[in-house]
């Protein structure tokens, strides 16, 4: 595969990446302050939920301490994020620095399973599984490692409860909306717990570059968040996000009013195991889906 001089298509070298595993990336130990952090940015201003940073509460509930968002990156701030490769075998690295080239997220679909805790330890390894004019896309796998366990992979779907009572829920029921000012505080702050300064989302002329002409521009998975805490919102602490999927559609410029909203599409159970399917979706202040 050859790119295109319109620049739709990816560069060639892309091609040969297919089905080629990365090596294994390890992050440092997930400390309680690494949670706390990332649930005050994700919130902002607003106070996360307990779980995340009060261990009196955190006790008391089903998972007997403080957990992780199911979004958390524990990759944060480690030395491979901060100087990533340079050379042919950094992956998709070298592309998105490559001159007349930009690769944006266009979305993802995360399978969840295991917890994250204080003290687990992540590894990671990733491959590209698709790669045409239009689309380029990798897999990645993650499981921890604790004292008490062996290596577990962390993804699965659906988002399951013990907390409501399933009569109380239907087809077609709309879970209260969140809803949430952005702008560049708030994409500053996503930046920094993540330790990743992209220029498209905080220098006005790297994002007209990128193809939106009022500037600079939020982060596709910022809004990803916010769906995670409307659901959580809703679902209450007893609950457990198993998988979700999106697509970036739009973008999420300075001053938008996003609002993320669901409706029940699905509902079974069986014993005290429930499960509930949502539709969800975020939109600005204009209607535009992001």
């Amino acid at each position: 595969m050859s790119g295109d001089e319109d620049g739709t298509s990816l560069p060639a070298d892309l091609a040969d990446q297919i089905g080629v595993w990365g090596e294994w990336k390890e992050a440092y130990p997930i400390a309680v302050a690494d949670i706390q952090r990332w649930a005050v940015n994700v919130y902002w201003p607003e106070e996360p939920p307990k779980l995340f940073w009060d261990a009196g509460y955190a006790a008391s509930t089903r998972w007997g301490g403080i957990i992780a968002p199911q979004e958390f990156n524990p990759f944060a701030w480690t030395m491979d994020a901060q100087f990533p490769k340079r050379g042919a075998d950094s992956g998709v690295g070298p592309v998105l620095r490559r001159e007349g080239f930009t690769l944006l997220n266009g979305g993802q679909s995360d399978e969840f399973g295991e917890i994250m805790r204080p003290g687990d330890v992540i590894r990671s390894e990733d491959h590209a599984v698709r790669s045409d004019p239009l689309h380029y896309e990798r897999r990645t796998l993650a499981q921890s490692t604790r004292r008490d366990s062996a290596p577990s992979a962390f993804y699965n779907r659906r988002i399951s409860h013990g907390r409501r009572f399933m009569t109380a829920i239907a087809i077609g029921d709309e879970i209260p909306p969140y809803v949430h000012h952005t702008g560049p505080i708030e994409w500053a702050r996503y930046a920094a717990i993540n330790g990743i300064f992209n220029d498209i989302h905080h220098d006005d002329e790297a994002g007209r570059r990128a193809g939106n002409a009022t500037g600079a521009f939020g982060q596709g998975n910022l809004i990803w968040s916010y769906l995670f805490n409307m659901i959580r919102g809703w679902a209450g602490d007893d609950a457990i996000v198993r998988e979700a999927g999106c697509q970036f559609r739009g973008i999420n410029t300075k001053g938008d009013i996003v609002t993320c909203r669901g409706t029940v599409a699905a509902v079974s159970g069986l014993g005290s195991r429930h499960t509930v399917t949502l539709d969800v979706s975020a939109r600005n202040q204009h209607d535009v889906v992001l």
